[in-house]
């Protein structure tokens, strides 16, 4: 079989759009690769980590999934994307939107309820998180935001699960919660190709 080398969509009419991350795209997270193949995932970030694993799978020109999911997603719905401006346009609308993103988890634990692991397991599971690239610190300069995180952080955790200093007022640019909190919580692992290979979140299939 002849595997298509060339781009669905040129990346250079594009090269300076990037998507708007906190639009939730028409018709979904997709993206149609060079041999026709849609990958399908959660989040864009999702969509290029699976870009990145299916042509290493098959044996396909590795490319720059990064840069061509961008380009043909704009190029298909350009009322979702903005002009790139190096970075710093999009890297401060993923620090409010991460920051939205936390609160909304605190907030959906605290109806969940859940249950915590042993203080072994969340000390094991924050060193990993102090060295992951997902987590990301939340923007600084509101005092009021931050109180109402430690706030929300202490009555989800209650007393006697300290939470570890350099987690705090951070989020997991993947899963959305706060990881200062996240290591105490008992849930199952999720199956997300966004996810580090070493996270302990992740699913290993």
């Amino acid at each position: 079989m002849t595997h298509r080398t060339e781009p669905i969509f040129s990346t250079q009419c594009y090269e300076a759009m990037r998507i708007k991350i906190n639009i939730f795209p028409p018709g979904g997270h997709k993206f149609k690769e060079p041999d026709g193949t849609l990958i399908v995932a959660n989040t864009w970030a999702g969509v290029i980590a699976r870009s990145r694993l299916y042509r290493k799978r098959n044996n396909l020109p590795a490319g720059d999934p990064d840069a061509e999911v961008h380009a043909q997603v704009c190029a298909r719905t350009p009322s979702i994307c903005v002009h790139d401006d190096g970075g710093t346009t999009q890297r401060a609308t993923q620090e409010v939107s991460l920051k939205g993103r936390v609160l909304r988890w605190f907030g959906e634990m605290r109806q969940r309820k859940p249950g915590f692991v042993d203080e072994h397991s969340a000390k094991a599971r924050a060193a990993v998180c102090k060295q992951c690239v997902e987590s990301v610190g939340l923007p600084e300069g509101c005092t009021n935001c931050r109180r109402v995180l430690n706030e929300m952080r202490r009555g989800l955790l209650g007393g006697g699960r300290p939470a570890e200093d350099r987690l705090t007022h951070r989020g997991c640019a993947v899963l959305g919660g706060e990881p200062a909190a996240m290591v105490w919580i008992d849930e199952p692992t999720v199956e997300n190709a966004a996810l580090p290979a070493h996270c302990w979140k992740k699913r290993v299939l």
